[in-house]
């Protein structure tokens, strides 16, 4: 009977030894709890994103790339005048000089427009704008890059290169001439070359007028030094 006792016992004991380990291998294999959301990744800071894109917005807002394209593009033009024409015999050279008769009279430059003593006549504003220093006067290409100014001047130059120059209220003028070997990437140079005297004529209106006062007292500093 005691062995029988003993032997009820200690199975019991074995059995109970058993549940135990299948408990604590269930609460081995249970998926771990989140962590409360008091210990959550913070979120990004929203001044730090801000700051790392602000520089690629500050380079889509600056100013023109430098390999842009000139609003005029400078190509040698010459420019032969028919017979009777008002118009003398004009080139542009790959430099940018303007010559009349050979005779320098302005300059073509990356941004402006000078006269033939490196003073500025007008600059260029993009997209399609030449404007007059010191004045609210200004010459514009339209979309047909024809050029636009005061009292209703127009002057278009085919791809032939033939120029028509027309102004408001008057028939355009007959033939005037022609360019030869005209390449229509310098359009707008070309007609610059016809509105030369124009253009340095609303500049030269535009420029403070001297006084007689400082003419006499430049007149006695000139004989004094003589």
């Amino acid at each position: 009977m005691r062995c029988s006792g003993f032997i009820i016992v200690a199975a019991a004991v074995v059995a109970l030894s058993g549940c135990r380990c299948d408990k604590a291998r269930e609460h081995q294999t249970e998926t771990p709890a989140a962590p409360p959301s008091s210990q959550a990744s913070p979120a990004p800071n929203s001044q730090d994103s801000g700051a790392a894109t602000e520089p690629s917005m500050k380079s889509s807002a600056g100013a023109m790339p430098a390999d842009a394209a000139p609003i005029v593009v400078v190509k040698a033009l010459d420019f032969a005048p028919v017979k009777g024409s008002r118009f003398l015999p004009m080139k542009l050279q790959q430099d940018g000089v303007i010559t009349r008769k050979d005779e320098p009279v302005a300059k073509i430059e990356d941004d402006k427009l000078t006269d033939d003593e490196g003073r500025s006549l007008a600059s260029f504003v993009a997209p399609s704008q030449i404007a007059i220093e010191g004045s609210s006067v200004s010459f514009k290409f339209n979309e047909q890059d024809e050029l636009e100014g005061p009292d209703g001047l127009r002057i278009t130059v085919a791809d032939s290169g033939i120029p028509t120059v027309s102004k408001a209220n008057e028939p355009p003028e007959k033939l005037i001439g022609k360019f030869v070997d005209f390449d229509p990437k310098a359009r707008r140079a070309a007609a610059i070359l016809l509105a030369i005297k124009e253009i340095k004529k609303s500049a030269k209106e535009a420029r403070p007028k001297r006084s007689k006062s400082d003419g006499e007292k430049d007149h006695k500093k000139s004989k004094k030094k003589g």
